[in-house]
C-alpha cells in the first residue's frame, strides 16, 4: 500500500523515499549512531521500535525528519485503505455527481 501511495507523488519522493529506508536499514549507519550491530530487516519487533524512537528522538534533524516522514506515509496508506474503513465507522468519501472517483 505505501508502494501505491508514493507513485501518486512526485518521481523523486520516491527516490527519497528510498534512500532514508537505505538509511534505516543501514547497519553501519545503526552503529555509528545508535549503536546496533544489525540491519534494520534482521531486528525483532523490539529491536526495530528502538531502531524507529532512536530516528524520532535523534540530536539529527534529518533523522527526525525522515521519521516523520515515514510515520505520516504509513498512517495515510492505512488509512485511505478502504479496508480499514468500516472499522472506523467510515462511510467512504462522499460521491460527487459528474465526478468519477480515481
Amino acid at each position: 500500500r505505501v508502494d501505491e501511495v508514493l507513485s501518486l507523488g512526485a518521481a523523486e519522493s520516491g527516490g527519497d523515499f528510498r534512500q532514508l529506508l537505505a538509511l534505516l536499514e543501514n547497519r553501519l549507519a545503526g552503529l555509528l549512531l545508535d549503536g546496533r550491530s544489525r540491519n534494520f530487516t534482521r531486528l525483532d519487533g523490539a529491536g526495530q521500535d528502538a531502531a524507529l524512537c532512536a530516528f524520532r528522538d535523534s540530536h539529527l534533524a534529518v533523522r527526525r525528519s525522515g521519521y516523520q516522514a515515514l510515520r505520516k506515509l504509513c498512517l495515510g496508506a492505512h488509512y485511505s485503505s478502504p479496508a480499514t474503513w468500516e472499522g472506523l465507522a467510515y462511510p467512504g468519501p462522499p460521491t460527487i455527481p459528474g465526478v468519477s472517483p480515481t
